[in-house]
């Protein structure tokens, strides 16, 4: 296409036509308009533009029947064949067409591609699958996360179902009042980036704990803050595309996840959306489903759900076994407020086993304690017995003609005999 499309003025009644688009769509339609624009001026004169277009139109409608041409379907025509020649591919000359289609109705001048003979044909883009996930490939993803960043933004994505622009945007004034009470699940106050749609959603232990771990890691954190920013900066807000280069990362080192033919990523952020719902999909509500994730589901509906923070938090925390790879909302607050009153069964037999033990210890301490008695007193006896007999020796060293008159037989007697003493009494030397 001629470079200087992209510089042409638009006129004021496309200006208008634009307001009243999305950010997004008006972005592509400008585009479309401004390449219009410059294959037009070609044909009639550089002084020529869209307002010119819509002039020849009017006129044209005030013609009698028989007069009347299709200059509309006429300029689209040539228009298309100019596209082709330029080598376009098809997709692209069809939102070309159809940025020109919709100024036209807005103005009245409704144009059916029934009526362009070389409308191109659309060609299938191509198929980038998502994965379906299991809980058990939900942690396997996180566990290979190596951030407390990353694993926070896999967590809030799949158990919020926000978008993840809508991620992208938070801040943390979003998020700090509930961390800073301990609120669980975490409500979340929005309006979606794409529609303005106002909605909630939740936050559940999971992307809750990864959070907070993520946060500990920031300095000077202020509620205007972006809640997630680029690695290495305090300020600087995360990309869409820093996020899917992560999650492409990520999913080339797990086995169980494969790339599409064309080389796309099945695991990328809007998969985890998705799996949002599937998740929830005949269990909870439909019209809530559709609430959490930011869709319009009427007035009437949206007055149903129109419920009070706490009442929001209760009615998601009903689904949390869906959502949860880890502890849930509820367990985390149970221990929390010591109302945790159900012990595993298998750690009441060990604890069962353990006072057993104590008992058993303690019976042994005492049978320990009793004989140890009974041995002290055994040893004061031999004590006793050894202080005697270092006497009756020393006795005899000083009288050796006390043993003289005895014979080998008679101290053999002695001997026998003093054993027969009582231990509390020296023994008596008995003389001829």
């Amino acid at each position: 296409m001629p470079s200087e499309s992209n510089t042409i003025a638009l006129c004021e009644e496309a200006k208008e036509f634009l307001k009243v688009k999305s950010e997004s769509t008006a972005k592509i339609y400008s585009n479309g308009l401004r390449h219009f624009t410059s294959f037009f001026k070609k044909r009639h004169g550089y002084d020529k533009d869209l307002s010119d277009f819509l002039d020849m139109l009017e006129e044209n409608a005030k013609l009698p029947r028989k007069d009347k041409k299709r200059i509309a379907e006429i300029e689209l025509v040539e228009f298309i064949n100019s596209l082709k020649e330029q080598g376009l591919a098809n997709n692209s000359i069809r939102s070309y067409i159809v940025s020109v289609q919709n100024f036209l109705k807005f103005y009245n001048f409704p144009v059916s591609a029934r009526w362009l003979g070389n409308y191109p044909k659309s060609v299938p883009k191509k198929i980038n699958r998502k994965h379906r996930w299991k809980l058990t490939e939900i942690k396997k993803f996180v566990d290979q996360a190596q951030t407390y960043r990353d694993k926070a933004i896999i967590l809030a994505l799949f158990q919020s179902g926000l978008g993840i622009s809508d991620l992208c945007r938070l801040n943390y004034g979003d998020v700090r009042p509930q961390l800073e009470e301990g609120k669980l699940p975490l409500l979340l106050d929005l309006s979606r980036l794409k529609t303005g749609v106002r909605f909630r959603t939740c936050l559940g232990a999971d992307a809750v704990h990864y959070l907070k771990n993520y946060l500990k890691t920031r300095s000077d954190l202020d509620d205007d803050k972006p809640l997630f920013t680029k690695w290495g900066s305090n300020d600087e807000r995360i990309t869409v595309g820093a996020i899917q280069q992560k999650f492409k990362e990520i999913a080339g080192e797990l086995d169980f996840i494969r790339d599409n033919e064309e080389g796309l990523n099945p695991a990328r952020p809007h998969s985890l959306r998705s799996a949002f719902r599937s998740r929830l999909t005949g269990k909870m509500d439909g019209d809530l489903i559709e609430f959490f994730m930011g869709h319009e589901i009427g007035e009437a509906k949206r007055t149903y759900i129109n419920l009070p923070d706490d009442e929001l938090r209760e009615l998601y925390a009903r689904f949390k076994q869906e959502l949860s790879i880890e502890k849930t909302s509820t367990d985390i607050l149970l221990e929390l407020e010591g109302k945790n009153s159900e012990v595993d069964k298998e750690y009441k037999k060990k604890i069962e086993t353990m006072e057993m033990t104590i008992i058993n210890l303690g019976n042994l301490l005492n049978k320990h304690s009793s004989e140890n008695e009974f041995l002290i007193e055994r040893v004061n006896t031999l004590s006793q017995q050894m202080d005697s007999m270092q006497e009756f020796i020393s006795l005899v060293k000083d009288n050796p003609e006390l043993l003289k008159p005895y014979s080998y037989e008679q101290l053999r007697w002695l001997q026998k005999r003093s054993k027969r003493q009582s231990p509390s009494l020296k023994p008596v030397i008995i003389t001829k």
